[in-house]
């Protein structure tokens, strides 16, 4: 069983999805728990621009939006205290829901990804967005009440489990993700919600990055604008003209907005962005966590398990690059990238 190349796995991905494409032409789900055929074209889009196909990515970015008919999420939908992230909103192209019957105490979403959810772990480690990335986000974008300000009176952030329980929370803990019907006891209750899978924002954003590569940047960020003052931001305003600073902007904005999602993660890897994680007023505690690289994170790299690769034959000497070694010292120097070893 050997490993399939990038170009193999592209072709693989491909003809399903064209074979999908098909098939959904005419079907309409039951409901946006089972993809659709704007969820092919949302999937084609994602794989074009993992591929550096921007103009085929553009494309079906835009197929994706118009056959979903979806809109983005409203500050309302977005900050509900009670339904804010696990409950499907007009912007949920395809979405997961667990049921009590399918999900264990710990073995759920909610109660890995909800600060407010007494029964995970989330409850105890507290999560919480990168300062630096919080520091970015205007005042006036909705999507910055999700996180506790140092300043409490920023907003008037709203817990089920009262203003006592929010006062003793870290700054900048997030708030994004909400416990079903505000039930934050009872697992088998507070984490039957539904998961994003994917959501139309995606889709605008991939459209404004693609079309800056593939036409002209001018064009990618009047769209990446438009969204932005639309959606977001009333007053948002990029006048960026290199294409690598404004794909590096779509990524701080996808950052942004699919934080605790998993959604910006691929084009992370992609971009390259560098990391710094450790600078004047960082909110990472342990030293092990302040880790500043050019490029991509060590951990961002799969290894697959000596196990695996002691049990299958073909996989030796075809492992990713272990990065375990990659960073020897940490922390890493304040505000620069670390040496590392390659």
């Amino acid at each position: 069983n050997p490993r399939a190349t990038r170009e193999e796995m592209m072709a693989f991905i491909l003809s399903d999805l064209d074979k999908a494409e098909i098939g959904l032409a005419d079907y309409t789900p039951t409901s946006k728990t089972f993809p659709d055929l704007s969820v092919v074209y949302g999937l084609k889009a994602k794989v074009y621009m993992w591929n550096g196909e921007y103009a085929k990515a553009a494309e079906y970015a835009r197929k994706a939006i118009d056959a979903s008919g979806a809109t983005p999420m409203t500050a309302a939908q977005w900050n509900n205290s009670i339904t804010g992230f696990n409950t499907a909103t007009s912007s949920w192209m395809w979405y997961l829901h667990p049921t009590a019957s399918n999900m264990g105490n710990l073995a759920n979403f909610i109660g890995h990804i909800s600060n407010e959810a007494g029964w995970g772990y989330a409850d105890l480690s507290k999560l919480q967005i990168a300062r630096s990335l919080y520091d970015e986000i205007a005042d006036n974008d909705f999507r910055k009440y999700s996180f506790l300000d140092p300043d409490r009176s920023f907003y008037n952030y709203q817990s089920v489990q009262g203003k006592e329980w929010l006062d003793e929370q870290p700054d900048y803990m997030s708030l994004k993700f909400r416990c079903v019907n505000g039930d934050y006891k009872i697992y088998s209750v507070g984490a039957a919600g539904d998961i994003p899978v994917m959501r139309v924002e995606e889709m605008y954003f991939i459209e404004a990055e693609a079309v800056a590569a593939s036409q002209n940047v001018a064009a990618g960020v009047q769209l990446l604008n438009d969204f932005m003052k639309r959606y977001r931001q009333p007053d948002y305003n990029c006048v960026l003209t290199d294409l690598r600073a404004v794909q590096l902007e779509v990524l701080k904005q996808m950052r942004i907005e699919f934080w605790g999602e998993g959604i910006a993660f691929p084009t992370a890897k992609r971009l390259k962005p560098g990391v710094i994680q450790n600078y004047e007023g960082t909110n990472y505690i342990e030293d092990i966590f302040k880790i500043n690289c050019e490029g991509v994170k060590p951990n961002w790299a799969l290894v697959i398990p000596k196990d695996e690769v002691d049990s299958n034959i073909a996989l030796q000497g075809k492992n990713n690059p272990d990065p375990s070694g990659s960073i020897p010292t940490r922390p890493t120097p304040i505000g620069t990238y670390a040496p590392g070893n390659n």
